[in-house]
């Protein structure tokens, strides 16, 4: 059984209870999972009561009171009594993106914030809200949600990314725009500041399209522990929110935002982590390095991979 256990179950006991319905079961959310039996799903609350009866041919999770269901061939959203809320017709798809990147992604059928984004069969986007009506019209090539580039959370407020003639922006839910449909791309969001591409070069902007850092870099990251990473004419460097360049953390080959305080730098072909000060926590030694997951990086070193935590201590062989 594939369930997300809570902390306040046995979690044998809280498998069991999915498992006495079904093969296949979503994790639970607003209290309530999707779960299957003879080919037919329906909702559990967390004591393994049907509060919705087996009927549908998809289910999907709760978000904002509202879970997509799909019964013979019909798409619509379902309160928490299986009561039809939203019903879409053949005009409307959901909006799944299936190239998330880590840094945006489409809702994937989930309310966010109060709007669903929808698609018609001409590929065109809107936003529906709780009650079903287009409160956007279909007219964007292009809608996702703002996710956090640092926290990897989707933005709160109503605010979301679009596209149109090639050009994006930003729009709120009511379809005003926020942030004018001027940039060839806005790459990443955080701390209320995003990463925004004109004529081939990276800056920061505000909410309100205000320039923080001038666009004249040929990468810019996410701003992460306060600083972000700049790319220009091939030299990786870090520079605060304000665009100045941190000269005590030095120029590397390469460079990633800072996670938990350290960042992964390639220097003369070798990889080690730096902390917020350039000092090297763990020695720029290594052939190759991944990125930290949770508390630990892979390394290799003259054919030889290892693990290592964030004070560079060798943890297992790979």
């Amino acid at each position: 059984c594939l369930a997300w256990f809570p902390a306040s179950c046995e979690c044998i006991s809280y498998c069991k209870i999915l498992c006495h319905f079904c093969k296949r079961s979503n994790d639970f959310s607003e209290e309530l999972a999707g779960v299957q039996k003879n080919g037919k799903y329906g909702y559990i609350d967390p004591k393994g009561e049907i509060v919705i009866p087996f009927q549908f041919d998809f289910s999907g999770q709760f978000s904002e009171g509202l879970a997509q269901v799909i019964k013979d061939g019909k798409t619509s959203y379902i309160n928490k009594k299986g009561s039809e809320v939203i019903s879409l017709d053949d005009s409307y798809d959901i909006a799944v993106n299936e190239d998330y990147s880590g840094e945006y992604g489409f809702a994937n059928g989930h309310l966010t914030n109060g709007v669903l984004i929808v698609q018609n069969t001409e590929g065109r986007y809107g936003l529906l809200n709780k009650q079903g009506q287009l409160v956007v019209p279909l007219e964007y090539d292009y809608i996702v949600q703002l996710i956090d580039s640092e926290k990897m959370i989707e933005r709160e407020g109503d605010i979301v990314k679009v596209k149109k003639n090639n050009k994006y922006g930003l729009i709120n839910s009511s379809g005003e725009v926020v942030l004018p449909l001027e940039y060839e791309d806005i790459t990443s969001f955080s701390d209320k500041l995003l990463v925004v591409k004109i004529n081939g070069k990276y800056g920061l902007v505000d909410e309100k399209g205000r320039v923080v850092i001038d666009l004249k870099y040929d990468e810019l990251g996410a701003i992460s522990s306060n600083m972000a990473v700049a790319v220009k004419d091939e030299d990786y460097k870090f520079i605060n929110r304000c665009g100045v360049e941190e000269q005590g953390l030095g120029v590397y080959e390469y460079a990633g935002s800072f996670i938990d305080g350290l960042a992964l730098v390639r220097k003369g072909g070798k990889y080690g982590f730096i902390n917020n000060k350039g000092q090297a926590v763990i020695s720029i030694i290594y052939d190759f390095a991944s990125e930290f997951n949770g508390d630990l990086a892979l390394v290799e070193k003259g054919g030889a991979r290892h693990y290592v935590n964030k004070r560079g201590e060798k943890i297992a062989e790979h």
